[in-house]
């Protein structure tokens, strides 16, 4: 479809409703600002008439007002409105014919997104005394030749700490109010906002996430209801996640590369396949534009903290349906920690291309390096339990520890929408990284003092480890269809598609650089640079693991009526993996063994009643598997670990849906679990454990949880979440009763609000939160460590200096609180939380 305009307005006829809608949108328009939608999104938008009130005005301030007055999300790529100043529009107008009353004049134009996205966009040039709109769409599910992409939930440029829609456990778009779980939006003006780095930065910040972390962000635990997360989605493909712990290669995903972080809590099973029941955790990256943009950030911190980013993206042809984006990032910085420091190179490229309206390509790849001087095992505390008189800044390594790591993956996708609104998504990400490390640690552990530094004696000794090449490939690729069939009356989604995964890892042991015990120091009087680098001895031996799986699955959202949804899905699993252990340098195989689960079924069930305008009331059952590799008293593998998610809740969606909020009752029982055969077999066959296992035990999570984000008025953003968790040993011969995850506190809040002056003053923001934990704790050789409850209070002042520059302070810790982060035991892992900390940043967009 094409639509001319010469010399003023002509709207061409369009048969039945949607096109005298369609029709009436186009006459509103001026000669300098005009607009266009397909049939779809017309009548969505002209579904009901709002009342505005927009004075005339800076045009980005204009559209955020015009945004929280229609209920759509606007979002405007690049400086398209720097410099421009919008029409006053007041009184009753379906939003489409308001958005065009706005930016008359302006040479701008804009296309829907969805149901209730808009993009901004520069107008087509006039040629011949014509004005001509190429071939209108809508993106989205919803509408003719829309693709169901990570498109629609799009956050950069949209103003918002709120999520408008997530695809974590749906490759049907659906908005936070539609998703039977509790789920969590990490946008990319709040990434901004808060210097939100990396992905530790920011699940730091979400709702009923638990980070354990030590001296920097690379050796992070990440914990949602208790359990590990151990799987991190890139676009809905998994991939495992290896940047938390010594010897595995990997590195901590960087947010510049991404347009949102989304955090759905409970199990997620479906689509995911094996893993924890705690959380699903999708990343997904930012996409090239149809028009020019770029940006820059530079910051310095305290520490002698260093980063630059760079971020441009646009078309490479006239019609921009061939558009490509570059991201950069180059980041320096030391830490509160004496030696340890970090060295950061990341580069990305993506390109994408639009065969037709209806069919798209993208294809993408990423190089990673980071280098730097680890802290891996922290201090020791004395042996009755209480933490030794070290300061924060002691550091029981040697000057010369080091850690290189390098990633790169590549990664695709293929999309195409059929007649009839179903569409087609092939996606694959292939990661291959590596890493060596080479470090000297201290333990508290000698065979005449025990565990812990003694009272009268602190000699620890000294270690020496160095980790050979390990290496580590990944691959994962899925293949869904999705589309709307119409029965009863209603529309219903349905989707069906299967995934692969497949994971090679290749890894040495760490060998000792000098005999145990052969070196003693003082924590007290220390110095990391008086001991010389060692030889380097490499391992004799390497231990290989592959893993695969594969997978199909269906889900259908059903409504009966148009106030409910009833979601049931299913999938099947297969998964396989062989380990096997080589002696170098002759790569003869000493040992192997094989795992295989076949067919493992994990439902999934969802209702969700639209009780009003504004509410849902919803509750959802969620499982997932995790293969064991322990050993009944017959030879048999153990049955897989299943973790079942119960949850109940209600979700409100204000403010046209800039302001979400959601109360959740929950319920995780993980069943399956090894308990020591006592009566069986010593050794036990096959495995060769000193005991054979049963499949009896069951640990329990449980408790509830509450969230708001999004605006609260035209100038106050927030996101405030509070959880409460217990878990236990439900079912267990040796800790009946006990508290299953130590490191999880029972209380979590979490809270942040950005604040833009009004009036005269509007160039400034003020930023204020608090993250507060209750107390938690660590049972180590007998002892009992605990880290009491405590608060951390975060600030923020920006001034907007230019039209599309800012200047921010951001400070975190801000009274400077002293904390344990992580909690090991008594013979080391106990990592002190980073003191206060400035930092000062510089964005600016073109």
């Amino acid at each position: 479809m094409e639509i001319a305009m010469n010399g003023g307005l002509t709207a061409m006829a369009r048969r039945g409703e949607r096109g005298m809608v369609l029709g009436a949108i186009l006459m509103a328009t001026t000669a300098m600002g005009w607009s266009a939608a397909t049939p779809a999104a017309a009548q969505t938008a002209s579904a009901t008439r709002n009342g505005f009130d927009v004075p005339a005005q800076p045009l980005a301030q204009a559209l955020m007002i015009f945004g929280r007055q229609s209920g759509l999300q606007v979002t405007a790529e690049g400086p398209l409105t720097s410099g421009l100043t919008s029409t006053a529009i007041k009184g009753d107008f379906v939003p489409a014919e308001a958005l065009s009353r706005l930016l008359a004049g302006t040479g701008l134009t804009y296309r829907f997104v969805g149901n209730n996205g808009v993009q901004i966009e520069r107008a087509p040039q006039i040629s011949d005394g014509a004005m001509q709109l190429g071939p209108v769409r809508v993106e989205g599910a919803s509408g003719p030749g829309g693709f169901a992409s990570s498109d629609i939930g799009r956050t950069e440029g949209g103003n918002s700490y709120t999520g408008r829609a997530t695809t974590v456990n749906s490759r049907v778009p659906q908005t936070l109010r539609e998703t039977p779980q509790s789920v969590t939006v990490v946008t990319r003006d709040r990434i901004e906002d808060q210097n939100l780095f990396t992905l530790a930065d920011a699940l730091g910040q979400t709702t009923g996430i638990t980070v354990v972390t030590g001296a920097d962000s690379l050796n992070a635990q990440f914990l949602s209801r208790g359990f590990d997360i151990d799987v991190v989605q890139y676009d809905g493909v998994a991939t495992t996640e290896r940047s938390d712990y010594q010897g595995a290669p990997g590195t901590m995903p960087d947010l510049a590369l991404f347009d949102r972080v989304e955090v759905l809590r409970g199990a997620a099973g479906l689509l995911q396949g094996s893993g924890n029941p705690g959380a699903a955790v999708n990343l997904v990256r930012k996409r090239p534009t149809r028009e020019f943009q770029a940006s820059a950030m530079a910051s310095i911190g305290t520490w002698n903290s260093y980063r630059v980013e760079g971020d441009i993206s646009g078309p490479l042809n006239g019609d921009g349906s061939l558009r490509a984006r570059a991201i950069g990032v180059f980041e320096d910085k030391d830490y509160f920690i004496d030696e340890v420091g970090l060295n950061k190179k990341l580069g990305s490229l993506l390109v994408e291309y639009e065969f037709t309206p209806r069919t798209r390509i993208l294809v993408g790849g990423r190089i990673q390096q980071v280098d730097d001087t680890p802290n891996y095992i922290g201090l020791p505390f004395n042996r009755d339990g209480t933490p030794p008189a070290l300061g924060r800044s002691t550091y029981l390594g040697s000057s010369w520890n080091r850690s290189d790591r390098s990633e790169q993956d590549v990664f695709g996708e293929f999309e195409h929408s059929f007649s009839g609104e179903w569409s087609l998504k092939i996606s694959a990400n292939h990661l291959r990284s590596s890493l060596k490390q080479k470090y000297a640690f201290a333990l508290a552990a000698t065979p005449t003092w025990g565990f812990g530094l003694a009272p009268d004696d602190y000699l620890m000794p000294l270690n020496a480890s160095y980790y050979d090449d390990n290496r580590n490939r990944q691959t994962g690729g899925e293949a869904v269809l999705t589309g709307k069939v119409r029965a009863f009356g209603q529309e219903h989604d349905i989707v069906l598609g299967g995934n692969v995964r497949r994971d090679w890892l290749n890894a040495g042991g760490g060998s000792d650089l000098w005999p145990w015990r052969s070196i003693f120091i003082d924590p007290y009087t220390w110095n990391p640079s008086s001991i010389p680098e060692p030889e380097t001895v490499y391992s004799t031996s390497r231990t290989i693991t592959k893993t695969s799986q594969s997978a199909v699955f269906g889900m259908a959202r059903i409504r009966p009526i148009a106030s409910l949804s009833l979601i049931l899905g299913g999938r099947l699993s297969d998964w396989k993996t062989k380990v096997q252990n080589v002696s170098l340098p002759s790569n003869d195989i000493t040992s192997q063994r094989e795992i295989k689960v076949d067919t493992e079924f994990t439902p999934y069930g969802g209702i969700v009643w639209d009780v009003t305008a504004d509410l849902s009331l919803y509750a959802s059952y969620a499982d997932i598997f995790q293969p064991q590799s322990v050993y009944d008293r017959n030879g048999n593998v153990l049955p897989p670990i299943v973790g079942a998610n119960y949850e109940a809740g209600i979700k409100g969606e204000f403010a046209s849906g800039r302001l979400n909020a959601s109360l959740a009752i929950f319920r995780i029982d993980q069943t399956n679990r090894p308990q020591t055969d006592l009566t069986g077999p010593s050794p036990c066959p096959i495995s060769g454990a000193f005991r054979c296992s049963y499949a009896d035990g069951k640990v329990r999570s449980e408790g509830f949880e509450a969230e708001l984000s999004g605006a609260l008025t035209d100038n106050l953003e927030i996101v405030a979440g509070y959880t409460y968790n217990k878990t236990k040993y439900a079912e267990d011969a040796n800790n009946q009763g006990k508290i299953f995850s130590t490191v999880t506190p029972e209380h979590i809040i979490k809270l942040w609000a950005n604040y833009r002056l009004p009036g005269a003053a509007e160039r400034w923001q003020i930023g204020a939160g608090v993250n507060y934990q209750s107390k938690y704790y660590v049972i180590d050789e007998g002892l009992t460590i605990i880290q009491d409850g405590y608060a951390l209070a975060r600030a923020r002042l920006a001034y907007r200096f230019a039209e599309r520059a800012e200047l921010a302070v951001n400070v975190n810790n801000l009274f400077d609180k002293t904390y344990w982060a992580r909690l090991g035991g008594p013979i080391s892992n106990n990592f002190y939380g980073e003191p206060r900390s400035i930092t000062a940043s510089v964005r600016a967009r073109f």
